[in-house]
């Protein structure tokens, strides 16, 4: 299931499709989409995992601090394993970049803010 601040982009996927598989589907299309525009930042956690709340904190302060905007979502994987699976997501936390349609970075496990930033910055 998609994290509760789910960016407002992919928001109407949820209202739209009538299965999970279209949701995902059409997630990842739109995902991909987006990505032409400019960077996503996709964050694969689990909510039993303590570091998941850390972890969101410090995207909040690099989103504010970015130059440019960019697009944001948080995924469960035990709720979307399909997905996570698809993208090569094997160790929690892992964060994917994409841009252009393509993975330019995935970000594999607990890192600092500092980390987080220096490894997003690139990017934009």
């Amino acid at each position: 299931m998609l994290h509760p601040y789910t960016s407002p982009i992919f928001a109407p996927v949820l209202s739209t499709a009538t299965n999970h598989n279209a949701i995902k589907e059409d997630l990842l299309s739109r995902w991909l989409l987006t990505s032409e525009k400019g960077l996503v930042v996709l964050v694969f956690s689990a909510k039993w995992m303590g570091s998941t709340y850390l972890f969101e904190s410090f995207m909040k302060d690099i989103r504010e601090a970015a130059p440019t905007p960019f697009a944001l979502d948080y995924i469960d994987v035990e709720d979307d394993e399909e997905i996570a699976s698809q993208l090569g997501v094997s160790q929690l936390p892992t964060t994917v970049l994409l841009k252009k349609r393509e993975v330019v970075d995935m970000l594999v496990g607990p890192m600092s803010r500092k980390k987080l930033m220096a490894r997003i910055t690139p990017h934009f």
